[in-house]
């Protein structure tokens, strides 16, 4: 078929506006990122709030690309047009951070979500985002179908020369976003990093007005452009003008479902990645480097446009996002044995990142950027009406994205999990391919099968592939919530065996977790094997005993501290200690929270036993939404403000770090107020600390520093004197809730057991301004953000030893107090906090008085265990136990060495189980085994409502349960029965049961079995799976042949040549060998290991 067609076209080489486009690319990325920074400032970093920018954003693209489309496809020249548009968006560009304070400034005097609704709040978003960022992005939509029309000849049937542009303005783009997000928004802030960008985009459009004043005439340009047409091609574009409806159905397919994956990939990615700014912007780098490779394919193929190679990228599509879903925890170890070279620096971290992403995400991109031109293709050939297509296009596949991505965020991730939206993104794409074909066959028929059979024969099969891996397992509990990213789980990569990466894989199995959730803004669940730990986006993010030191006392420290609270507010539900503790303090009329995760509310409430039940305190209000806006809009004023968000290196949790926050923070405050914020002081520099307090000086007077626990600093800010009144510390003392907190979470009775946990005073903050340790951190230019970021997973850089060490040699360490101290009861109370955390004694007892350093040595013979050593030691001192700690440890060294009277300081032990669990211990070295498993069954129905007893206490009663059932069936009956209910919070869950299991063995095989069941699937440690062999065998239990098989691999992991093969039988006559194989059932011991 010969088709003649007559336009006047002027001609412009691709090679130059080809680059022209790199540049633009890399302009628009910044401009995105730079744009969703400061609007998120502005709306709070919710779902909701991101959600109304990015439709703005992309809308503006897809309207402007379908209005000026047609206007390029008209022009007379033009890349004028392209370099009219280029500047007109750098000049709406540079003028949005004006726009963005107007847009502020209304937001926060119309009252944001708690004066509007969530309703109202959404559309008065929207409306604020259109007025800053439609005039640059509706330009911005323009530019690309301009520049189509510029170099689009009509012999480029496919349209290669389209998806040139595509793949070069892409290619900018990864370089906007490396920029950005790896330098510039760091070194130069948000408004001046787009400002650049701005710059940039100026030098574009005034080159490409030089360029466009010379048109140059390639080959295959002119006023008349004559086109042969092969027939497959004019059969290809008449069954693609018989469905008109399909391409814009095609592009918003795409567009749809790439959106969709790239929500599943940020949402996956984290956990293994870390899950900071740095990682995101990683993700996104590789995303847009596949596409512009992609384009880049299509560019230099002989691929003509039609439904069947459509529906062949689709079904290509669909495999390769299958393929890591079956891979699935597999891409996750593979992380993990990679996370040595990460510890190696930044550097070596972000190639880690990039591997990691490039295997789940860049096949994916590289066919989505070959997709997106040949369905340009679709619409039509050629230059003929390029600049409309082009347009139309770009409109129907942003409308498809914003159709994945606010189905994606607000319903699809929550309702169905980020694991099966990713198989309903290849479901969805086997279908558009399954489509596709099906017209295209309808259309041609035989034909088709003559043109086409590759593309006809491959589309299926690769679609029923794709099919077949979504019934492989995916991603678990191992990829999730291990927190390999944030180097949680690098002790496993140490002294590697070929059994770690199985024990790995079990002692992370599903099963370990009480529930796990997608919620609106996070992936959460609930962690139970050790105790419940709530994990956010793969990281642990707090122990509800291990870490109460600061979810308990952070509020507790700031009502003791203030003369009179009445009104409280907590950034972050967590666990729900800080609300529920505070809510329970009589004088406190009412306590805010305001929580950015909905799915956080079922943490609190499963924690009810650690928080007092803070969902059920009727003076406790939790508020769903952006904490910062909730500053910046509510009315109300408070006594004290808390603020524990997640780690700074979070995207959108470092705006709660900032001068701008703290400024808000200070407004929100009564007389003599305190703010308080949480500081890890783990996996970060003594810089991003110091930065922290002085950013804080920049909203209040004086800032003291406090230590809850090892790793964790609280910052107590206020604009009064910060001096402690040890008279009304005292008062508060004696009352509860302060009572029970401090003595149990704390392990102290006094004012200054309380004073031990000081830091550093106002004049360490101000010594930090003064020597310039640390900048000030702002919103537009967040360092913080940045610092702790590169610190993620590095666990060994703990900090607040150095912070202290400084405070001492500027000799402010000492806290400011009025009244009197006892400072030999502060030196002792200091090493009982430092011994309990775990850290040095400072000041060290070798430079103490003979009688100070002997108390310190029996304290920590005590407490490594050398018990008797310790109590001789402190029976020297003829003096009795001055305070809770004392009294802890001393009772514990009594209850193990038989003393005399050791009742009565067993008495003194505030927690009730934990005394119990002593009085047990010492009848059981008193030899009455009746009387300790009467209190260990007394102690264990303590436990299940009780969390507060020692770990250490608990374990050791559990191992002497155990010891005492092997001795007497009756009393394994009572302790099996006592040990059936879970402890409060599932405390020492494996143990328990382990435990459990045991003393079901004593009883038949039967109960150990019904036991051992809960623990599947089993860790592998030895005695554990001979004992886990023996009862299955003998109940005749159906996971007997697994358990066999664990046990043989373990034993070949121990190298022990031949110890798992079976003994063969003696010979009729002869007797049995003396010595039974290890690991056979008549071997099985007690199986006392703690699992």
């Amino acid at each position: 078929m010969l088709n003649l067609r007559f336009s006047w076209v002027m001609g412009f080489r691709l090679p130059r506006v080809a680059g022209l486009l790199f540049f633009s690319g890399a302009a628009a990325l910044v401009y995105q990122t730079a744009w969703l920074r400061e609007l998120r400032l502005v709306f709070g970093a919710s779902t909701a709030a991101s959600a109304a920018v990015l439709a703005v954003f992309m809308g503006g693209l897809g309207v402007g690309g379908a209005l000026l489309g047609k206007r390029a496809d008209r022009a007379k020249n033009p890349l004028m047009m392209y370099a009219n548009l280029e500047l007109l968006v750098s000049l709406a560009a540079a003028l949005t951070p004006l726009l963005v304070r107007l847009a502020d400034a209304v937001y926060i005097r119309l009252g944001g979500v708690a004066a509007m609704g969530s309703t109202v709040a959404m559309l008065v978003r929207l409306l604020l985002s259109v007025i800053v960022l439609a005039p640059p992005t509706v330009v911005m939509g323009g530019t690309l179908p301009a520049a189509a029309r510029a170099v689009e000849h009509a012999s480029d049937t496919g349209r290669q020369r389209v998806a040139v542009l595509y793949g070069v303005n892409t290619f900018g783009a990864v370089l906007g976003a490396l920029a950005a997000n790896f330098l510039l928004l760091e070194v130069f802030g948000t408004q001046m990093t787009l400002w650049l960008a701005c710059l940039i985009n100026a030098l574009v459009g005034m080159v490409a007005r030089a360029f466009a004043r010379s048109p140059e005439t390639e080959e295959g340009a002119g006023e008349v452009a004559r086109e042969a047409e092969p027939a497959d091609v004019a059969e290809a574009a008449s069954s693609s003008s018989q469905f008109g409806w399909f391409p814009p159905l095609a592009a918003a397919v795409s567009g749809s479902t790439f959106m969709l994956m790239e929500l599943v990939w940020y949402r996956m990615l984290g956990p293994i990645l870390g899950g900071s700014s740095y990682t995101f912007g990683l993700i996104l780098a590789v995303a847009l480097t596949g596409i512009g490779a992609g384009g880049a394919i299509y560019a230099r193929s002989r691929i003509r446009p039609s439904l069947s190679a459509f529906a062949a990228t689709c079904g290509a599509q669909a495999l390769v996002i299958a393929l890591p879903y079956a891979l699935g925890d597999k891409i996750a170890i593979l992380s993990l044995l990679l996370r040595p070279l990460c510890r190696a620096g930044f550097a070596p971290s972000v190639g880690v990142w990039a591997f990691i992403t490039s295997i789940v995400v860049l096949p994916a991109a590289i066919i989505s950027g070959a997709q997106f031109p040949l369905v340009i293709g679709l619409y039509g050939k050629g230059s003929n009406s390029v600049g409309k297509d082009v347009g139309n296009a770009y409109l129907a596949n942003t409308i498809g994205a914003l159709v994945g991505s606010i189905a994606g965020g607000f319903g699809l991730l929550p309702l169905l999990s980020a694991p099966r939206c990713w198989k309903l993104v290849v479901v969805l794409l086997v279908a558009t391919a399954v489509l596709a074909l099906a017209l295209d066959l309808s259309s041609r028929g035989r034909q088709l099968f003559v043109r086409a059979k590759v593309l006809i024969s491959a589309s299926p099969v690769m679609a029923l592939m794709a099919l077949l891996m979504l019934a492989f397992r995916g991603p678990s509990t191992v990829w999730r919530h291990s927190g390999i990213g944030a180097g949680r789980a690098d002790a496993w990569t140490e002294n590697m065996t070929s059994a770690t990466i199985p024990s790995f894989e079990r002692k992370k199995a599903d099963s370990t977790l009480a529930w796990e959730v997608d919620g609106l803004e996070s992936s959460v669940a609930l962690e139970r094997d050790e105790g419940y730990t709530f994990i956010v986006n793969g990281k642990a993010d707090g122990h509800t005993i291990g870490d109460a030191p600061t979810q308990v006392m952070s509020g507790l420290l700031g009502a003791m501290l203030h003369p009179d609270p009445r009104k409280a507010l907590v950034v972050g539900l967590g666990t729900g200690s800080t609300a529920g503790w505070l809510g329970a303090i009589p004088e406190i009329e009412r306590v805010d929270v305001v929580e950015l995760e909905p799915a956080i509310l079922r943490v609190g409430h499963d924690c009810g036993p650690v928080n007092r039940n803070v969902l059920d305190n009727p003076k406790v209000h939790v508020q769903l939404g952006d904490a910062r806006e909730t500053l910046r809009t509510t009315k109300e004023l408070y006594d004290i403000i808390f603020s524990e968000p997640s780690n700074p290196y979070r995207a959108g949790i470092s705006s709660l770090y900032t001068e701008e926050f703290y400024r808000a923070a200070s407004l929100r405050l009564r007389e003599r107020g305190l703010f308080i914020q949480w500081v890890q002081a783990y996996e970060v520099d003594p810089w991003a600390v110091a930065t922290a307090v002085v950013t804080l000086k920049q909203a209040f007077k004086n800032v003291s520093m406090w230590r809850t626990m090892r790793g964790d600093l609280l910052l107590v800010s206020q604009n009064d004197e910060a001096v402690v009144d040890v008279a009304q510390l005292r008062a508060r003392l004696v009352k509860e809730p302060y009572r029970s907190a401090t003595r149990l979470v704390w392990r102290t009775g006094s004012a200054e057991g309380v004073l031990a946990h000081h830091v550093a005073n106002p004049a360490f903050a101000e010594a930090l301004v003064t020597n310039e340790l640390g900048v000030v951190n702002h919103d537009d230019q967040n360092v913080l953000e940045f610092a702790f970021a590169r610190g993620v997973g590095h666990i060994g850089n703990l900090v607040d030893e150095r912070v202290r060490d400084l405070a001492v040699k500027l000799r402010t360490a000492r806290p400011r107090v009025v009244g009197d101290v006892d400072e030999q009861l502060l030196l002792e109370e200091s090493w009982l906090s430092q011994l309990f955390a775990d850290v040095p004694l400072d000041p060290p007892p070798s430079t103490m008085r003979a009688s100070e350093r002997a108390f310190a040595e029996a304290m920590v013979a005590m407490n490594s265990g050398a018990r008797a050593k310790g109590l001789k030691a402190w029976a020297a001192l003829q003096r009795k136990a001055n305070s809770v700690g004392e009294t802890a440890l001393v009772a514990d060294a009594i209850a193990h060495t038989n003393v005399t009277g050791a009742e009565s300081l067993i008495d003194g032990v505030d927690d009730p189980a934990e005394r119990e669990m002593l009085l047990a211990i010492l009848a059981h070295h008193r030899g009455d085994a009746n009387a300790a498993a009467d209190a260990l069954q007394r102690a264990f129905t303590l436990l299940r409502t009780d969390p507060w007893a020692r770990p250490s206490v608990s374990n050791e009663a559990l191992e002497l349960a155990a010891a005492l059932s092997s001795k007497s069936r009756p009393i394994a009956e009572r302790l099996y029965a006592a040990l059936e209910p879970p402890m409060a919070v599932e405390q020492l869950r494996r143990h328990r049961l382990w435990v459990r299991a045991r003393i079901g063995r004593t009883i038949d095989a039967a109960h150990c079995a019904t036991v051992l069941h809960e623990l599947e699937p089993a860790r592998l440690i030895r005695d554990q799976l001979e004992m886990r062999l023996a009862c299955y065998r003998e109940a005749n239990d159906p996971l007997t042949a697994a358990a066999e098989a664990d046990l043989l691999q373990q034993l070949a992991s121990e190298g022990s040549f031949g110890e798992g093969i079976p003994a063969a039988p003696p010979p009729p006559g002869l007797a049995a060998p003396r010595r039974a194989v290890e690991g056979a059932p008549a071997a099985a011991g007690d199986g006392g290991a703690t699992p």
